[in-house]
């Protein structure tokens, strides 16, 4: 295992030292994605041990926080093929790091994936790979959206009121040089915050 970039452990070490203090008895889980040195990144920070396999509720939070590489440690050498690149495999799939994410909105989030790695596998006509935040966030907008309207008590088929899940869908980017994206429903209206 490649030992966490020295930020990462840094956080892990402080919240388990936070989490410890306070005797808190919650799950927190922190997703870190950008790119470092031209190579893209996912790491998690977290003190859970993920989800229970019959109903997906978590199991109970530790003690310490966990920092790890997971792009680099787990899915890239899982999914890549004899010879093939780090980057060219980054070509042919779109990951989406989802821990924590409960029925049914691991379904959900696995659903997007599938349709979106088989349009950019097909290059189908139109539909152009993620190359940027921009696409990244409205490629979260989607998902989040379509989730969203499962509850929804107008449009849902969620059946008891009110739904777990409603409101409007928030989505912010953070580019390389520190500006703030706000990413509303219309494309074109995405607008920096600072």
């Amino acid at each position: 295992m490649q030992d966490p970039t020295p930020p990462a452990k840094t956080l892990g070490d402080e919240l388990t030292r936070e989490w410890q203090r306070l005797a808190l008895a919650s799950i927190l889980e922190i997703l870190i994605s950008g790119v470092e040195g031209n190579e893209p990144r996912f790491w998690y920070v977290r003190n859970s041990d993920g989800l229970h396999d019959d109903d997906w509720t978590y199991k109970p939070p530790r003690k310490d926080f966990s920092v790890v590489n997971d792009l680099d440690e787990n899915y890239v050498p899982r999914d890549r093929q004899p010879g093939q690149t780090k980057e060219d495999l980054l070509r042919t799939r779109v990951y989406s790091f989802r821990l924590g994410a409960l029925l049914p909105a691991a379904q959900v989030f696995n659903a997007f994936n599938e349709i979106l790695g088989t349009i950019y596998a097909r290059s189908i006509d139109g539909f152009e790979p993620i190359t940027s935040l921009d696409d990244l966030a409205y490629f979260a907008r989607q998902r989040m959206e379509f989730l969203k309207r499962l509850y929804s008590g107008k449009h849902g088929i969620y059946k008891k009121s009110p739904g777990p899940l409603g409101g409007d869908v928030h989505v912010f980017g953070v580019t390389r040089d520190g500006v703030i994206w706000k990413y509303p429903k219309i494309r074109s209206q995405a607008k920096s915050l600072r």
